[in-house]
């Protein structure tokens, strides 16, 4: 009996740093999404016009919301990834990934064509004088690019933390993040030899940190999972449903 307990007890720790080893990184990388927005939010206090401010903060807003209602690609690849993975089946979880890329990439088309109207509607729910709803336009209209980008990490990290690897997720937010402060610094007062751009060098800078993010992402599929990319699809990647 003091052997089943012990054996029941061993497993149990076990179990629970398993859960921790995914739970951990995955919680910090989840936490540091908004930090994007508030690094811009706090550079940009520096500058003399307090409309800038207004602009930056009012406008990470609308992008928070408008990335929190594309989550789902990152929680549905993780979901069916882990299920193939979990049967031992790679062509799946390529073919899962490539269909998750693709569901981004016509998203972000959809995004994009429609972002006319989502600045207007965002803005006018958020208010601002007229001096913070044209900086924030003006923000907007640059950091907009970056959202393709943006829903390719979602789909990545959620391929990684399907594979039970939370640590992938962790570094390409982590040098997002790095990359934003160091941009932020260099484009918005002009440091480094950069053009000195305020308003809209913030917004550039959250362009090129998702751009450093994506290229962290590839590298990471291309130098971890080359022999699950590679594998030979069993089906086509878009199937006709009967």
């Amino acid at each position: 009996v003091s052997d089943i307990i012990v054996e029941r007890r061993s497993l149990k720790h076990t179990l629970n740093r398993r859960i921790l080893r995914l739970a951990i990184p995955n919680l910090l990388a989840s936490i540091s999404v908004p930090l994007i927005g508030i690094a811009d939010t706090a550079m940009i206090g520096h500058l003399h016009d307090v409309a800038f401010l207004g602009a930056v903060a009012t406008a990470s807003v609308v992008f928070d919301v408008l990335l929190w209602g594309a989550g789902f690609l990152r929680m549905g690849t993780t979901s069916i990834v882990a299920q193939y993975h979990g049967a031992g089946d790679r062509a799946s979880c390529a073919a899962s990934l490539y269909r998750g890329l693709i569901t981004a990439a016509l998203l972000a088309a959809i995004i994009l064509a429609v972002r006319g109207p989502i600045s207007e509607i965002g803005f006018s729910l958020a208010g601002g004088s007229s001096d913070v709803q044209q900086w924030a336009h003006r923000y907007f209209d640059v950091r907009i690019l970056g959202v393709p980008l943006v829903l390719a990490i979602y789909v990545c990290n959620g391929f990684f933390l399907g594979t039970a690897n939370a640590m992938a997720p962790l570094l390409v937010t982590i040098v997002t993040n790095i990359v934003n402060v160091g941009a932020d610094y260099a484009l918005i007062f002009g440091h480094w030899g950069a053009p000195q751009l305020g308003v809209t060098g913030a917004a550039w800078a959250a362009v090129l940190a998702n751009g450093a993010g994506i290229v962290v992402a590839v590298g990471l599929l291309i130098w971890k999972y080359r022999d699950v990319l590679t594998a030979r699809l069993h089906e086509p990647l878009l199937k006709r449903e009967r």
